[in-house]
This record gives C-alpha cells, sequence and structure tokens, in this order.
C-alpha cells in the first residue's frame, strides 16, 4: 500500500523534492556568510571564494530526499487515517456503482423485490421499509444505493433478508411481476384491465382484490406556477389548452402578458393522470415546445427560475418548497379546489391519486409471510406516520376543520352540527361493493380513538345516470349498506341520507368521473 501511494503520488513528492534543494541552498548560504550580510548583498566574487566551505552537492541531495520522506511519510498517515478519525460514530450509507453492485444480496436471504412508480420510490416506500425493519426489531440495517436501486439488507428474527426498491415506471413493475422479477408492485395509479388480466393469467392471483391491492397513501398532480405571479386559479379547460399549446400568453386567461413557458414530466403514471383527468384522454400529446424532465425536483426549480413557467408535478414533491405554489383547478360541475391534505385525502381535487402497492401470489412462503407483515403495518398508525414523514397525505381518519368545497343546501342541512371527515367511500367499479379503500377506512374507523363515543351521518351521492328520484334512492340504498357494515362493527350512526347526483365532485362526463361520484361521505357529531 506504501509503495502505491508514492508511486500515485510521484508528481506531487517531485515538486517538494525540488523546493526542498532550493530552501537547502537558502539556508546554507545563509549559514555560512555569519557576518550579517545580506545574501543578495554578496557579489559574485566572495561567492565562488567561499564556495568550498559550503556542504557538497551529495549531502543536500540527501537532505532533500530525507525531506520528502518525511513529507511523504506524513501526507500518507493523513491519506490514510484522518477520514476515518473524523467520520467516527458517523452512518453512512453505501453508494455503489450501477454495474457491480458493492454488496450483493447473500444466497440465504429472504429477498423481496419492489418495483415500478418512480414517484412511490423516490421516497415512500423507502420510508416505509426502513421504518418498518425497525419497529419489527431488525439489526445490522444497511442501506445499499445505487443508480438503479435502493437495497435494505438486515437480520430479522436470525434470518438475512434483503429488500430490494427499483423505479421503474408502473406499468413496468407489473410487467416484471409477471416475469417473475419483482414481488411487489409500486404503481400511482390502479391496475389496468389489460394488466390485471395478463397477472391472472400467469398465476398471480386477481389484483383487484383485497388481499392484492393496497392503497398506501394519497397525493395528488399539482399544477405548479412561480410563487411571484398573480396566477390563483385556472379552469381544467383552460390548464388543457395551455398544455397542448393552443394557449401561449397568459393574456388569454385573464393575467398580466407574457409568454407562456412550459415544463412537463416526461413519462409515468404522473402524465397518464394529467392527460386522462385534464385533456380527458391519455393518447392526447404535450405542447412540443414543452420542456419535459424526469426529475420532479429539477421541474419544480425550473418553475421556481421562471415567472412565466407553468408545470405539473407531485404535490408531495412541492412541499416546503415556497418558491412555487399550487393552482386551484375547477370545471363548470365544480368550485376553485386546490390540493391540501384535505382536499386530496377525500379526493375532492381534480387530481388526487392513490398510491398503491400490489402483492401478488407467492411461491415463496417466508417471502409471503414477510410481504403481508409489511403490508399489515403500512394500514397502522406507525406505518401511516412513516407515509407522512416522507411528504404524502396519510390514510388515517382526520376531521376536516378548515372544509371549504361549496356544497348544497339540502347537503348542508343534512349534516347540520357535524364535522366532516377525510374519509370518502368508494365502490367498485360496477358494483355496490366498497372498494379495497373503503373496507380499510372503515376499519380505521373502528380503531380510531377519536371516533370512541362519536355517531356518523352518512351521505350517499350517484352519478347523473338514469332520473333523479331512482339517483335518489340508489345513493340512500347505498348509504344504508354502508349503516349495517358500521353498526356491525360497532360504530353508531345517527342519521343516514341520499341526495341523488347533486354536488358532483368530477364531471359525469365518463365512467372514470362517475365513479368517483358514486360515493358516502361520513361526518360525525
Amino acid at each position: 500500500m506504501y509503495v502505491y501511494w508514492y508511486f500515485c503520488n510521484a508528481p506531487f513528492l517531485a515538486v517538494v523534492w525540488g523546493v526542498g534543494l532550493v530552501a537547502m541552498e537558502v539556508f546554507q548560504k545563509k549559514a555560512v556568510f555569519s557576518d550579517g550580510t545580506s545574501l543578495i548583498h554578496i557579489n559574485p566574487t566572495s561567492m565562488r571564494e567561499d564556495r568550498s566551505e559550503m556542504p557538497s552537492a551529495g549531502w543536500q541531495i540527501l537532505s532533500g530526499l530525507i525531506l520528502v520522506l518525511i513529507i511523504g511519510g506524513l501526507s500518507f498517515l493523513a491519506w490514510r487515517y484522518l477520514p476515518d478519525w473524523l467520520n467516527r460514530g458517523k452512518t453512512e450509507t453505501v453508494t455503489s456503482p450501477s454495474t457491480e453492485p458493492a454488496s450483493p444480496i447473500p444466497a440465504n436471504a429472504t429477498a423481496v423485490r419492489i418495483h415500478g412508480s418512480n414517484t412511490l420510490a423516490a421516497r415512500l416506500v423507502p420510508e416505509l421499509v426502513r421504518s418498518f425493519l425497525k419497529q419489527q426489531g431488525a439489526s445490522q440495517l444497511t442501506e445499499i444505493r445505487s443508480d438503479q436501486q435502493l437495497t435494505f439488507r438486515a437480520t430479522l428474527n436470525g434470518e438475512a433478508i434483503a429488500v430490494t426498491v427499483k423505479p421503474t415506471g408502473s406499468h413496468q413493475g407489473f410487467v416484471d411481476a409477471q416475469n417473475k422479477q419483482a414481488d411487489v408492485v409500486m404503481a400511482s395509479r390502479p391496475v389496468a384491465n389489460n394488466e390485471a388480466t395478463d397477472l391472472k393469467n400467469a398465476g398471480l392471483g386477481d389484483l383487484r382484490s383485497n388481499r392484492v391491492e393496497n392503497v398506501v397513501a394519497m397525493d395528488g398532480v399539482a399544477v405548479i406556477v412561480n410563487s411571484n405571479t398573480r396566477i390563483k386559479e385556472l379552469s381544467k379547460a383552460q390548464v388543457a389548452g395551455i398544455f397542448k399549446g393552443e394557449i401561449t400568453n397568459w393574456s388569454e386567461v385573464g393575467y398580466p402578458a407574457g409568454n407562456i413557458n412550459l415544463y412537463v414530466r416526461d413519462a409515468g403514471a404522473t402524465v397518464d393522470l394529467f392527460k386522462s383527468e385534464i385533456y380527458g384522454s391519455e393518447e392526447e400529446a404535450m405542447s412540443p415546445n414543452a420542456r419535459s424532465f424526469r426529475d420532479n425536483e429539477e421541474l419544480i426549480q425550473s418553475v421556481a427560475q421562471d415567472e412565466n413557467g407553468i408545470g405539473f408535478t407531485s404535490w408531495a414533491a412541492t412541499k416546503g418548497n415556497a418558491e412555487v405554489k399550487s393552482v386551484a383547478l375547477y370545471t363548470d360541475a365544480t368550485q376553485p379546489v386546490m390540493p391540501n391534505p384535505s382536499t386530496i385525502a377525500t379526493e375532492d381535487y381534480q387530481l388526487s391519486r392513490r398510491l398503491y402497492l400490489y402483492t401478488p401470489k407467492s411461491t415463496d412462503d417466508k417471502k409471503q409471510v414477510l410481504i403481508d407483515r409489511f403490508m399489515a403495518y403500512i394500514q397502522t398508525v406507525k406505518g401511516q406516520e412513516a407515509a407522512q414523514r416522507a411528504g404524502f397525505v396519510p390514510l388515517d381518519p382526520q376531521g376536516v376543520n378548515n372544509f371549504t368545497t361549496t356544497i348544497s343546501d339540502k347537503y348542508r342541512a343534512s349534516v347540520r352540527g357535524g364535522v366532516r371527515t377525510n374519509v370518502v367511500l368508494r365502490f367498485k367499479t360496477g358494483s355496490s361493493e366498497l372498494d379495497s379503500k373503503a373496507v380499510r377506512d372503515l376499519e380505521r374507523l373502528r380503531t380510531e380513538p377519536r371516533y370512541a363515543g362519536k355517531q356518523f351521518i352518512l351521505i350517499g351521492f350517484t352519478d347523473n345516470v338514469g332520473s333523479e328520484p331512482s339517483n335518489v334512492a340508489l345513493s340512500l340504498k347505498r348509504a344504508q349498506s354502508v349503516q349495517l357494515l358500521m353498526q356491525q362493527s360497532g360504530l353508531s350512526v345517527a342519521s343516514v341520507t341520499g341526495l341523488g347526483s347533486s354536488d358532483p365532485v368530477r364531471e359525469n362526463t365518463n365512467e372514470l368521473y362517475r365513479a368517483m361520484n358514486r360515493r358516502v361521505d361520513v361526518w360525525y357529531r
């Protein structure tokens, strides 16, 4: 090691040697002329006469070598031991090169591979995994990060485990699961029909079952602008026109003139949700003049530096950044709604989205047990605290004290004296059966201490398909079915009301939006 170090630092040591020789020359000359005469005042003749009294050239070379050895030795000691001394007691995340992992997964480890959405992989799932392993009492916990993935290694109950989190995009996560390359899929949208069919045909079970489909937190896609602008709200139609390139100046939407600059995500579920909600179709294209980003943070910083800029990104990624602000969105059928924890949790905000972990059936019993324990932990208070630390909206039921959404007079009369919760129960598509999130929401209401002794108020709604009298009857029937489930769980229900197609949270223009309107809002007093 020592020879290698000297070899690598030969140029530096050569310079040191040269400087040493010059210094020795000056020192020696000053030492010879002891009469106090300055070196620059010595004439050449006297110098030649006294040269015989100076040490030999060989002695000077030897002195230089000794100086180089001393300086080199001290430099080597600092290079070898000083960083370790400075970093005593610090925990470090190991970063391994993308081509060769620094620490491979042990062959005997129970390895869980989590692939999918970049949004979940960036902060949410790592925080959930980290919190879960610590809560389970795992020891020797290390995190190994590369360009492609993050791997947690630990010992749990005496056995080695490894959990790998790899951002691939939601769709590729399902493909990896189908190809037996992933055990858990991260998705920032529900599984698509063709994806669910492909995995079922591959023997991996029904991904829409309550056991497999796990909503783990809430997020929203925020439309953001520079904080210094006067822009506060836009209609969905205006946002669509802006990002298609049909509206190019802020004066066209009622704000001070300025050429609009567009900042968009490159691909993935964030773009898909934006297009489906804003354009009405994922097939519509963005303006060719838009700048595309793979990373949320880079996009946000670009908007922060451009007062004419507008972009869209994960709402969670904007938290704590005072240089950008979100825009309230509205339609002809709905009031302007800003993204915040309450409107995202209730899904009143137009671009709210659920974040999912799908757990296809595993043939490895140890792996399945670990995954099941992880999914159960996420639904607990501690698990949701971890989701909140990662910047996302937790699922725990809370009262909405700052409820600002405009509601009809009939709705207001039905909930007089009550407090709205952030729980909205929705149904599986084309069914009166509660979806997977609603089933777990009811369980959370049952176990949440703040609701002990409270009485709940249930308000049912439908879409606008059919006559209004039939819609009112259907909305009441759905609310009553929820009442029965709550009473079976020991919860008290004070009143049940059906309001038909009133107070929609989406336009009734397609099946996805109509499904959002088929719901039961939960209040309490």
